[in-house]
């Protein structure tokens, strides 16, 4: 989902949009490498953002904002193309900068949101047996669908134009109910009480709180367990022989 919320399309269309607004090739060329540069410092922004926040509000205000800069860039560069098909410089540049604004907003926000959250998050919640693997699962399957998208980007900008950051907007508007619905909070928590967070047998972030919670009120000793080395929750199947319990002995319905 990262590489769908707009930064492949912007990385291809960016120039273009710049060329639009009636800056000649060297000097879009020139802001096009400005804009990579506030792309890069942005990223600093999760430094004194991301503990204070969560990880989820981090990637909700993310798409927000993304979502917004991909609809006007690409509502701007509709007008800009228009205008310039009528003859009109000054409103065609007036359109062309406007959206030239939006791929800076765009891209600052993509740089302290959902640039670092998906990388950082499959590091939290994986069990420490399979952590490494599953890093590794994650980066291979970022190269597939990096590669295809960037394949694809070309095709769609030849076929429907600026329409295509209008989807990559909607991708934005999806992300929001995906990270409300599959992605429980990872911030301040101890990479023991993964464990338990992950522990409900069901990938909705609501069963898992739930789940998390009860663990931890009716088996107070189950995180200590945890702390001292001792497997807790079944990496497979969440919960020991697929009963409400921890591979510790406590259960959901008490001690045992």
């Amino acid at each position: 989902m990262q590489e769908w919320v707009g930064i492949a399309g912007v990385t291809i269309y960016a120039p273009t949009i710049f060329s639009i607004a009636g800056f000649d090739s060297k000097k879009f060329q020139w802001i096009s490498g400005l804009n990579n540069i506030f792309y890069m410092f942005s990223t600093l922004i999760c430094v004194f953002t991301l503990d204070r926040i969560g990880r989820r509000n981090t990637l909700y205000w993310g798409s927000v904002a993304q979502g917004i800069a991909m609809f006007l860039a690409g509502g701007f560069s509709r007008l800009a193309i228009d205008a310039t098909d009528a003859g009109d410089a000054s409103k065609a540049s007036g359109y062309g900068a406007a959206a030239a604004s939006m791929i800076f907003i765009f891209t600052s926000t993509f740089g302290a949101t959902w640039l670092t959250v998906p990388w950082l998050y499959p590091a939290e919640i994986f069990p420490l047996a399979v952590r490494a693997k599953g890093n590794a699962w994650g980066v291979v399957g970022w190269s597939i669908r990096n590669g295809w998208l960037t394949l694809l980007c070309p095709v769609m900008f030849g076929a429907i134009g600026e329409k295509t950051l209008y989807i990559f907007g909607v991708a934005n508007a999806l992300s929001l109910p995906m990270v409300w619905a599959l992605y429980p909070e990872s911030n301040q928590r101890t990479l023991e009480e993964m464990d338990l967070l992950f522990a409900a047998g069901t990938p909705w972030n609501w069963d898992a709180e739930r789940t998390f919670a009860q663990l931890k009120e009716q088996n107070p000793g189950l995180l200590q367990a945890a702390r001292h080395g001792h497997a807790v929750v079944d990496p497979e199947d969440g919960l020991v022989d697929g009963k409400p319990r921890a591979a510790s002995g406590f259960s959901l319905e008490g001690k045992e």
